[in-house]
């Protein structure tokens, strides 16, 4: 998606307040709203009509994340009717060193590890169904996460994570609780009624895509469901031996290319070429076919030369050690993490037997047997389900009113550029101004599409969300982590009020800076693609202009000549 709002950067420290006569808005409802099929601008839009603010924790937030909701909106729902107060500030603002700071302990899902008996095909079924939909296609069950209904930009080993170098090879680190799953067995594809989807398996490996590399930029692509790597021989689809990556069924589409330099960083989504720049790049790099190899009888992702990232980034890497999470049956799952000389990952052994499948997963939501997940409906929760249906219905109409007058302004503007354009007689200058002319053509392209899809919104009969992990509590009976509670009302009979919050955990503030980083990587990705269009369309136009006088003055010779 293309957004259109400022980013505001939230306080790296939330004010404990007091607030009268005034409730505060439900981070449940927030979590649901973002699993109804909606997209990133209802979502701004149900905030943005909220009248009183979202309390939300770290565990509120951490969900939402998974669900694929921006980071600039999760901000915005923590900013939502609250004080503009002059210490609300960001370290981050002030401190721009604190960007790279890593992120504090590692999210906890609510994803528990099922014992050795359970652990195949059908713990993906019941452990990804609340982050996203399983879908019977061609025989196979596949997933799609939610995060490709709320942003159909989407892609797999692209948003919210990084590459770590493993004595596995190149590792991918998400940043998602559910990623130890579909990031590291499996296979993902594309289809173009869905988007990304992906089929599960039972061998794990440190990445399952394919590379290309180039002087400049490098890319990566998911491997399809038909392909499969041989010691010693290569990629293979199907019973075919391949030679490139055409042969896999990929093409240009397929892959997420980044500069060398930034390959390395820690969110690499912010430099990633927009998708009308990709082929370019494509044609510019070369199928990297062995790009894995058996060491110590464990497969190796080598990828991406580790010389050309050294050289690129202007950094020495050196390997970290990947160990293994071993929580036992009942415990949590963390998502992975990464320090100086070693990854910690969930990494099962999945066999291939799959005693049950999505319809009776969701049996298990419907009755409440699931630990990690709940099924609402009209039925199980009638007064939410209805006073939600109206929430939503409200905020879809909001965003369509929102994105029309965004579509509008930049046709405007796109037309009054244009005519400047005409006017103009300095080459240079006429350039610029196509450029800026494209800019606002995409983003009145992209606030149509974002109008097209909350009018074809239909309201989902039945949603799984994730239940959302509890915050430890302190020894005395208290509130849990900045959640606000009615206060006793005195013997005067006032109202009550909401009595002050707790102050958040450390896990709260990590989770905060996180979102701040993110925010900035949003915007940068969104900068990349302004300042893309914006370079291909001065370059076009200057061709144009270029090739324009030649032929002028070929017909003028040409004129003369013949009156002669």
């Amino acid at each position: 998606m293309y957004p259109h709002r400022c980013i505001a950067i939230v306080p790296f420290i939330v004010l404990a307040i007091a607030l009268s006569n005034a409730t505060a808005a439900s981070a449940d409802d927030l979590i649901t709203l973002a699993k109804s099929g909606v997209d990133e601008e209802v979502v701004n839009a149900y905030i943005e009509n909220s009248p009183t603010p979202f309390i939300l924790t770290s565990e509120d937030i951490v969900t939402l994340k998974d669900l694929g909701v921006p980071s600039k909106t999760i901000i915005e729902a923590l900013k939502h009717n609250q004080p503009n107060d002059s210490t609300w500030k960001s370290d981050s603002a002030t401190n721009p060193e604190s960007a790279a700071t890593p992120p504090g302990p590692a999210a906890v899902s609510p994803i528990t590890a099922p014992p050795p008996e359970e652990q195949n095909i059908s713990f993906f079924y019941s452990a990804l169904y609340p982050y996203g939909s399983w879908i019977y296609l061609d025989g196979n069950w596949c997933w799609q996460p939610n995060a490709t209904v709320i942003d159909d930009d989407w892609a797999p080993y692209c948003n919210r994570g990084h590459w770590v170098l493993t004595d596995y090879g190149w590792t991918w680190a998400s940043n998602y609780t559910w990623g130890w799953a579909p990031f590291h067995y499996g296979r993902w594809f594309r289809r173009e009624t869905y988007g990304w989807l992906w089929q599960p398996d039972n061998e794990w490996g440190p990445a399952w895509v394919v590379w290309r590399t180039g002087p400049d930029y490098c890319g990566w692509a998911p491997i399809p469901p038909r392909g499969r790597f041989e010691p010693r021989q290569g990629f293979y689809f199907g019973a075919t031996l391949v030679s490139g990556d055409a042969e896999l069924g990929l093409s240009f589409n397929d892959f997420s290319f980044v500069p060398m330099e930034h390959f390395y960083d820690r969110h690499p989504s912010a430099h990633i070429v927009p998708p009308f720049h990709a082929e370019d790049i494509y044609k510019r790099t070369v199928f990297e076919r062995r790009s894995f190899s058996v060491v110590n009888n464990h497969l190796v992702n080598e990828g991406v030369p580790v010389q050309a990232v050294e050289k690129g980034t202007k950094t020495r890497i050196t390997p970290v050690v990947l160990t293994e999470e071993r929580p036992r049956p009942g415990e949590p799952i963390h998502n992975s993490t990464v320090s100086e000389n070693k990854m910690t990952m969930y990494k099962p052994s999945i066999s291939t037997a799959a005693p049950q499948t999505p319809p009776a997963i969701k049996e298990r939501f419907t009755r409440g047997g699931a630990g990690f997940g709940q099924i609402i409906t009209p039925q199980t929760n009638p007064q939410s389900w209805q006073s939600l249906q109206n929430g939503r219905q409200n905020a879809v109409e909001r965003a369509a009113k929102n994105q029309s007058a965004v579509a509008q302004v930049a046709q405007t503007e796109k037309n009054r550029i244009n005519l400047e354009a005409q006017k103009e007689t300095n080459q240079s200058k006429q350039a610029v101004l196509k450029g800026e002319e494209a800019v606002q053509a995409l983003k009145a392209q992209k606030a149509q599409q974002h109008v097209q899809r909350a009018q074809t919104w239909t309201p989902p009969k039945e949603i799984i969300v994730p239940k959302v992990m509890q915050p430890a509590r302190q020894a005395a009976p208290t509130r849990p982590e900045n959640k606000p509670s009615v206060a006793r009302a005195p013997e005067n009979k006032q109202p009550a009020t909401i009595a002050p919050v707790n102050r958040p955990t450390e896990q709260f503030h990590a989770q905060v800076r996180e979102l701040n980083t993110e925010a900035r990587t949003e915007q940068q990705h969104r900068e990349t693609i302004e300042s893309t269009v914006r370079t291909q369309a001065q370059s076009q136009w200057t061709k144009q202009q270029q090739q324009q006088p030649r032929g002028e003055t070929q017909q003028q010779k040409k004129g003369q000549g013949q009156g002669k």
